[in-house]
């Protein structure tokens, strides 16, 4: 499949509650991580 709108990313979400994954994992996996490192690296 490839992904048609940008809201498509949201489906990944989706599948991995589905699968048992818990919030905080969700939200990791979805950015949560890179934004983390973004910070650091810029202050």
């Amino acid at each position: 499949k490839g992904w048609n709108t940008c809201m498509d990313h949201m489906l990944i979400a989706e599948q991995l509650d589905k699968r048992g994954y818990s919030l905080q994992e969700i939200e990791k996996i979805m950015g949560e991580n890179i934004l983390r490192v973004l910070e650091e690296i810029w202050s």
